[in-house]
């Protein structure tokens, strides 16, 4: 099934009005989650003030970003992914 447009974002604009999705804001925080060593680091961000990040995890996706969420109250938590597929 696919996602609603309201829940995917892109980095570029043309494409983000072509498509009628949201555009990725500028000043959005990015973290990468390779281990689940990494998971603490996001708990920190919140902590000081990120209200949205935006999470890439290369090597595993369900479970680190299932952890995310339990971690976090506010943070609004953005995936990443490489195509339609993943």
């Amino acid at each position: 099934m696919m996602p609603m447009a309201r829940d995917i974002y892109v980095k570029s604009e043309k494409l983000a009005k072509e498509l009628g999705v949201k555009l990725l804001p500028k000043d959005i925080t990015e973290f990468e989650v390779r281990s689940q060593e990494d998971l603490p680091s996001v708990k920190k961000l919140e902590e000081n003030g990120i209200t949205e990040i935006l999470v890439s995890c290369p090597n595993w996706k369900v479970i680190p970003l299932e952890n995310l969420i339990a971690l976090s109250r506010k943070m609004k938590i953005i995936a990443t992914a490489k195509d339609v597929d993943e």
